[in-house]
């Protein structure tokens, strides 16, 4: 972490994150595999159920608020993006930044 000068924190609503989250599985091991009756089926299940809780899930697994006290205690600036708005105005956004700037301002 003390290497770090910039940490981008993607902030993505929890029914796109799922819409996404299914996209790729999808692609990854085919329809059939995740639909109801395929071999991957139930593992994908419990997949996007624990993905579901990342917003509201305590600091026993994987979440936000975990996320948000790693934050804390960075000591580089933090960019936080909406993840909802398009990849390559994203990219724009994280290559015009001034780092040093930034940290003068979180």
């Amino acid at each position: 972490m003390s290497r770090f000068e910039l940490v981008v924190f993607l902030l993505v609503p929890v029914e796109e994150r799922l819409a996404r989250l299914r996209a790729r599985e999808i692609l990854r091991y085919g329809y059939d595999a995740i639909a109801a009756g395929g071999r991957l089926h139930k593992t994908h299940v419990e997949f996007l159920n624990w993905a579901q809780q990342y917003d509201d899930g305590g600091l026993n697994i994987r979440s936000r608020v975990l996320h948000e006290g790693w934050i804390q205690r960075l000591p580089c600036a933090v960019l936080r993006l909406d993840g909802n708005r398009p990849v390559e105005t994203l990219l724009s956004e994280i290559e015009s930044i001034d780092v040093q700037r930034q940290r003068q301002t979180d």
